[in-house]
């Protein structure tokens, strides 16, 4: 595993490896490469239904929104509102600083999303996901 700019990510665990029910939270990262890779993987697929369904927060930054979408994870509500536990970063504003809907910001609402643990109120019988 490597970043956008080639500088390898030790890896201490994998999705294979590491059952979603043992994380408190998951982040999604940026970049299109990593959006594409990701999913494609079943595994990744699973990983990130079984997060929403544990109501973990989730983190997906720069916008890296394509794997929620492949998931079937919404950033919605069962009734509609914004969950609270689905963060979704925005870009950098020009001047190369966050911007309000910037990862800075997101960082702050994810933060305050893993304090409250889970968010219940994503709950459906049966799943939606």
């Amino acid at each position: 595993v490597e970043t956008e700019r080639g500088k390898p990510i030790h890896v201490e665990v994998t999705l294979e490896t590491a059952p979603s029910v043992l994380w408190d939270a998951v982040v999604l990262p940026a970049g299109d490469a990593a959006q594409a890779t990701l999913s494609q993987l079943g595994q990744a697929q699973d990983f990130l239904k079984d997060q929403y369904r544990h109501g973990k927060p989730i983190l997906a930054l720069r916008g890296g929104t394509m794997l929620l979408e492949t998931a079937g994870v919404s950033p919605l509500l069962p009734g509609g509102g914004i969950d609270p536990g689905i963060i979704v970063a925005g870009a950098a504003t020009g001047d190369g600083k966050a911007g309000r809907d910037g990862t800075a910001a997101a960082v702050a609402d994810f933060v305050a999303a893993l304090a409250k643990h889970r968010h219940f109120d994503r709950e459906t019988d049966p799943p939606s996901v």
